[in-house]
């Protein structure tokens, strides 16, 4: 009886060290929380990493501590949520730090009995780094958007399988097309031009997908208003692992005020020339109309002196 209690004593201390071991040394942050009192029971080493506090300070914390004020009515919601098994995992929670500062992590929280008591777990991964990139891209994007809008630039792209387009946001601005619409289809996006661009374009298109190539162009878009637009656009191919092309990606600008204004001094230059060839005419008319009255002025003289 006595060996059956210590094997079965030994079985436990076991289980506890191998237990500790993984809890110690898991790369997120774990906390063990009473699920009355909402103070900490256990915590691992990456939680304590992670909120800057000692093993034993956190042991005299509870749920409310590490929470900022202001959020603590959504942290608790979304646990108990958690406990009654509506979902499992609770992105980008604020986490507080020790010294006040704040971060954010994915906490997944679960039920479970030790010694019969009920306790709440909960696995804290930070996501500070991510959130960080998220708006790194954000700013980028901003940047992005502005730098089309300014620049009168859009970009598109078309998937070769499924036959769609997707347009940014100058892009529709560009075209005058509704972005509630959604981009529009090969059919439609034809109507923009005339039928010989049309399949110029379809050319390209079909000549980038097959060979690779990039193109550059000019493009003439007419609008259901009645108003032309100019565009000079790119088109490049973008292929998949095997070398095949899977999407053609490409910018539109909008050079209609350029066209303009070269339309503007061609038609002045023309002028100009017009004006310099009519004064240069009159130029001429006056000096041969000199030279005769030059020569009347002597052939006059020279009958006086015979005279």
């Amino acid at each position: 009886m006595e060996t059956d209690l210590n094997k079965n004593a030994e079985q436990i201390i076991e289980k506890e060290e191998k237990f500790r071991a993984i809890f110690d040394n898991a790369p997120d942050g774990i906390l063990i929380a009473d699920l009355e009192s909402k103070k900490f029971y256990m915590a691992n080493k990456a939680i304590c990493q992670m909120l800057g506090y000692g093993l034993e300070e956190i042991k005299n914390l509870g749920v409310m501590n590490i929470h900022p004020e202001k959020d603590l009515p959504y942290v608790i919601d979304q646990f108990e949520r958690q406990i009654k098994g509506e979902f499992s995992l609770s992105r980008d929670l604020p986490i507080k730090r020790k010294d006040g500062s704040v971060f954010y992590a994915d906490v997944n929280a679960a039920t479970i009995k030790i010694a019969e008591k009920t306790y709440l777990m909960g696995f804290f991964h930070d996501t500070t780094e991510r959130k960080e990139i998220e708006e790194a891209l954000r700013e980028s994007e901003s940047h992005f958007r502005e730098a089309q809008s300014l620049g009168r630039i859009g970009s598109w792209e078309f998937d070769v399988e499924k036959q769609t387009i997707v347009w940014s946001e100058e892009t529709y601005v560009l075209y005058e097309r509704d972005p509630k619409l959604g981009p529009p289809s090969p059919e439609e996006e034809a109507h923009y031009y005339s039928a010989e661009q049309a399949k110029t374009l379809r050319d390209y298109a079909t000549r980038a997908i097959e060979t690779g190539k990039e193109f550059s162009y000019d493009l003439t878009a007419k609008f259901p208003n009645g108003r032309t637009a100019y565009f000079v656009a790119t088109m490049r191919p973008a292929k998949d692992e095997r070398g095949r092309v899977v999407k053609l990606f490409g910018t539109v600008q909008d050079i209609t005020e350029r066209r303009k204004t070269e339309e503007e001094l061609k038609q002045k230059n023309a002028e100009m020339k017009r004006m310099n060839k009519i004064m240069t005419g009159r130029e001429l008319k006056v000096l041969e109309l000199k030279k005769e009255i030059e020569v009347l002025r002597q052939t006059s003289t020279k009958g006086g002196q015979a005279g």
